[in-house]
């Protein structure tokens, strides 16, 4: 790269090095890129990986909850059962 440059210089002068910088500039610009599309990658897959965690916890407590309500469910079937008995028999007497 180093010789490309001593190349210009001694060819072109300043004015080859005025042409040269768009192409360096693009060169920054590509690697800077390439830097910050490696990030972008491990940011998205750490984001994925802390979405899958809360989506199982989620799963987790809505297991928890459904088995919850079957049991008030049953629950409240036998303290409605027992209300029916209830007000049947003192409705004999």
């Amino acid at each position: 790269m180093d010789e490309l440059v001593q190349l210009i210089v001694k060819t072109y002068g300043i004015a080859g090095l005025i042409m040269l910088s768009p192409f360096l500039m693009l060169m920054y610009v590509w690697r800077h890129n390439q830097r910050l599309a490696a990030e972008v990658s491990r940011v998205q897959e750490s984001r994925v990986n802390d979405a899958k965690a809360i989506s199982e916890k989620m799963l987790t407590m809505v297991e928890e909850q459904a088995g919850l309500n079957k049991e008030t469910n049953i629950a409240l079937d036998q303290v409605r059962d027992l209300l029916s008995k209830i007000t049947t028999t003192t409705k004999r007497i």
